[in-house]
């Protein structure tokens, strides 16, 4: 009936369970999930057996959040870290690439993302980026690909959202500083990719997640 139907929203931010963007965790099991369209929605159906699982967890972690035990958060994370594993199993089934890297590639690919992480506040080029090994654009290009599933532009941007989203919920700084403090240069592009993202504002969404 209808009257019994509750729409939970569960948001969960990337660093909740990838930790520090450009991490291991984060670029082998949480980017190429995040970047595979045929992912973007998952239908979870009740009465599916294989879907059980999924939907106990999600209910258990809806109690968690309501109940606010003591470690309730660490508790949720947990959780969620379980539910990964199934979505990305989901993401093999869905042929994922998942190229075996060369230690050489390895190498270079950390490099850069050291580089971005400690740059992304300026005006980064991806000539700039492939510098920095160095190698050339189209070899730095190629690697992000095949190694993260993304252009050397889109991970950047990743960094950028992350460090905004940070400091949206743990700052007062306002949406200029932000943008400026996280490369994006006006608050007018930083609105319009946040947008794009997340489907809402920079402020709505820290109206949403400050506490």
């Amino acid at each position: 009936p209808k009257e019994s139907v509750v729409l939970c929203s569960q948001f969960i931010d990337q660093s909740f369970l990838a930790g520090t963007p450009g991490s291991r965790i984060d670029t082998k099991y949480i980017v190429p999930v995040l970047k595979n369209p045929s992912l973007d929605a998952i239908p979870i159906l009740h009465g599916k057996k294989e879907n059980t699982r999924i939907l106990d967890l999600l209910l258990e972690a809806i109690h968690l959040g309501t109940a606010r035990q003591p470690f309730f958060e660490m508790r949720i994370r947990n959780l969620f870290s379980q539910l990964w594993e199934t979505i990305y199993a989901l993401s093999a089934e869905a042929n994922i690439e998942d190229a075996p890297q060369s230690p050489l590639e390895n190498d270079r690919i950390k490099e850069m993302l050291q580089f971005m992480q400690s740059h992304y506040s300026e005006h980064l080029t991806i000539r700039q980026i492939a510098k920095s090994i160095p190698i050339s654009e189209r070899e730095c290009f190629r690697l992000f690909k095949t190694n993260l599933g993304m252009s050397p532009m889109e991970y950047l941007i990743a960094i950028r959202l992350q460090a905004a989203r940070d400091l949206l919920i743990h700052t007062k700084k306002g949406i200029m500083e932000i943008a400026m403090e996280t490369g994006f240069g006006s608050s007018s592009y930083f609105g319009k990719i946040f947008r794009q993202e997340y489907g809402m504002t920079p402020r709505q969404y820290r109206n949403i997640n400050q506490t």
